[in-house]
């Protein structure tokens, strides 16, 4: 994992108490709004100038969006490798200030384009002088343009090393949940973009045009004070020559650095797919006002504020779950969540429906967008993670220059973005489907259906019981394995599994296997016992298990057991087994789970769960330390083993 290719020169703080999260969380609010009241500026100087011949009832058409996209998300194509190099060898806390205040002073210069006579920046004035004046003149339409390509340059230059240093400040225990919160204040400054910026575009285009300004000028002076207490390592190789041609040998090494790590290709091609799409999407979004609800500007705008609405709850589950594990299963769950909305949200010529339908597709799609992020994070060096996160912004981008540039020339462009959306949802269709068959459904159990039930529970001990794991790689990967546990939840068996890479037939109580779910405990090949611990076929079956290289995990206890204080006595059936099996013992302590009821009511009832692994022990360990002999060799190798299981709780799980 990247953990070990960072040094702590202190233990992170948690969120609310890390105050240069609360600097990076604000400063994503910031730009989120900033990004947005300039798009909705040049929207408007667009629809009531220039494109007057386009749009002659003054309405954001889907190639006016789509060309603002197009020229905002180009520098990431042409400069994005470059700025993720400078975000792996200069300090990326003074990157992202340079890149706010030039933003920022770039928006000022809007002002110039609007004339003189608009006292006000309202809009018909600065109509009149672009038919009057300016007269269609191309030299003004490039100047929006180039605004628009100005203040992407500097995204893109700001995006590769803010993305690159959030685990260097909030490490990796919580890198999902920082995510999570940084992306939903990007989308609620988005949405209050949207919001207030239509109508503030409209009627007071100088206010909105310096609000923007103001948004990347003031948080950007708060960078400087950023610290990072996870600190990364120098660049691979050491200090190097600057020469002309050092930019462009390191962008290489970078795009050579996610070519030959797999995991990062692929996240890198979810993200072309995704990203591609939501310029499909976001298009889509005012083709939809314009031919299926026969709306005007402000229409437009409630429907990108619901896709952001969608996100920030997207974002909120996430930071909730705040997983390190099932990524993949996110990420095809988003896809096919967001392929089923999205074609409803084209078809349905209902307005308040085409909301519902807008907010679903953005949750779906912010699973999508935290996850990518966060397991890129988690994957790459910290050393390459600028260049990596930087690939990957060149890659999604270029798919999103490309459809933007499409859209953006493309005759009747609003109904032939309706088809585009019905095809990239099929698109998402068939990304899921292998991305089921491949990442899903193979893993290091032997079946697909093991495997999809191992990625489900794994998340599922994370959403619900953020459970921790200590000392997992204990367990051997291989070979027969007898894992004992204490039982406090009808969970701990769910729990256990989730930390290992490998099958554990548990033994279960045969009054607790109801028939409604006996194709599954056929499929984990559940070993029934009776609760007296005195059944011979089920103590038979697991010592052939055993035998047989398998992993067999047993509650000794005989039931669950809710007072940690006054433990029971282990059932003399485990020493019975442990004997004639002769494979390692693995004691295991599970604590902070639900407690009070039943065996299954703890299923959906939250907690923070600890499993402790303890060291294997043989046989032999155990016989030398209890002292056995024949006549209490049963007796005394149960007690062993139980005060090895119980020596857990209190701590002593050392190496």
């Amino acid at each position: 994992m990247a953990d070990t290719l960072c040094a702590m020169s202190q233990p992170p703080k948690s969120l609310g108490r890390n105050y240069s999260f609360h600097f990076l969380w604000t400063s994503t609010f910031a730009s989120g709004l900033a990004d947005r009241l300039a798009m909705l500026s040049v929207q408007v100087m667009l629809c009531y100038g220039v494109a007057l011949e386009v749009v002659p009832d003054r309405l954001p058409n889907a190639s006016i969006v789509a060309g603002i996209n197009f020229f905002f998300f180009l520098p990431y194509v042409l400069w994005g490798p470059f700025a993720g190099w400078l975000a792996d060898v200069l300090p990326r806390k003074w990157l992202m200030f340079v890149s706010d205040e030039v933003r920022g002073l770039i928006i000022l210069f809007a002002y110039t384009l609007i004339p003189e006579n608009d006292v006000d920046g309202a809009v018909p004035e600065l109509y009149e002088h672009w038919v009057t004046v300016a007269g269609f003149d191309l030299t003004h339409t490039w100047k929006v343009w180039g605004l628009m390509f100005c203040i992407g340059l500097f995204a893109a230059t700001f995006s590769p090393a803010r993305n690159s240093i959030i685990p260097n400040v909030v490490g990796y225990h919580v890198l999902q949940r920082a995510n999570a919160v940084i992306v939903g204040m990007g989308v609620i400054g988005n949405l209050l973009g949207f919001l207030v910026g239509g109508p503030l575009s409209e009627n007071f285009l100088r206010a909105c045009i310096l609000t923007s300004a103001l948004a990347y000028l003031v948080p950007g002076f708060m960078w400087p004070f950023l610290k990072t207490p996870v600190m990364r390592h120098a660049p691979p190789g050491g200090k190097k020559l600057l020469s002309p041609v050092t930019p462009f040998v390191e962008v290489f090494q970078g795009a050579r650095y996610v070519l030959r790590h797999r995991p990062l290709l692929v996240l890198t091609g979810v993200g072309v797919i995704f990203f591609s799409g939501a310029q499909i999407v976001l298009s889509a979004g005012s083709a939809i006002v314009v031919d299926l609800y026969g709306g005007m500007a402000k229409e437009f705008a409630y429907i990108g504020g619901a896709f952001g609405l969608g996100m920030l709850m997207g974002a909120v589950s996430l930071g909730f779950i705040n997983s390190r594990l099932g990524g993949e299963l996110l990420i095809v769950v988003g896809m096919i969540g967001s392929a089923i909305f999205l074609s409803l949200l084209v078809s349905v010529p209902v307005m308040a429906l085409g909301i519902a339908l807008a907010i679903c597709c953005g949750y779906f799609g912010g699973l999508i967008m935290i996850t990518i992020k966060t397991m890129l994070q988690q994957l790459a060096a910290d050393g390459f993670r600028g260049r990596v996160m930087a690939f990957h912004d060149l890659a999604a981008d270029t798919g999103t220059v490309i459809v933007a540039f499409i859209i953006w020339r493309l005759p009747d462009a609003d109904k032939q973005v309706l088809y585009a959306a019905h095809g990239f949802s099929l698109l998402l269709v068939g990304a899921a489907v292998f991305g089921i068959h491949r990442y899903v459904l193979r893993g290091p159990l032997a079946t697909k259906f093991l495997n999809l039930l191992w990625r489900i529970n794994r998340l599922y001990c994370q959403a619900f019981h953020r459970v921790k794991f200590v000392g997992a790689h204990r367990v051997p990967r291989d070979g027969g394995v007898l894992i004992v546990s204490n039982h406090n939840a009808g969970i701990d068996p769910l729990l256990i599994q989730a930390a290992l890479p490998r099958r554990v037939r548990w033994l279960m109580a045969r009054d607790m296997m109801v028939r409604a779910m006996r194709f599954m405990w056929r499929a984990l090949d559940i070993i029934p016992v009776h609760r007296d611990g005195n059944d011979r076929a089920a103590t038979r079956t697991s010592i052939e298990a055993l035998r047989d290289g398998e992993a067999v995990g047993i509650f000794p206890e005989g039931r669950i057991v809710r007072d940690p204080g006054d433990p029971p006595e282990f059932q003399p059936g485990l020493a019975l087994i442990a004997h004639k099996a002769d494979a390692p013992i693995v004691p295991v302590y599970v604590s902070g789970t639900p407690q009070g009821y039943g065996p299954w009511g703890a299923l959906l009832r939250l907690s923070h769960a600890t499993v402790t692994f303890g060291q294997p022990v043989s046989i032999g360990e155990l016989e030398a330390e209890a002292g056995v002999g024949d006549e209490n060799r049963h007796e005394a190798l149960t007690e062993a083993i139980r005060r090895r299981v119980f020596a857990l709780a209190e701590g002593d799980h050392t190496e």
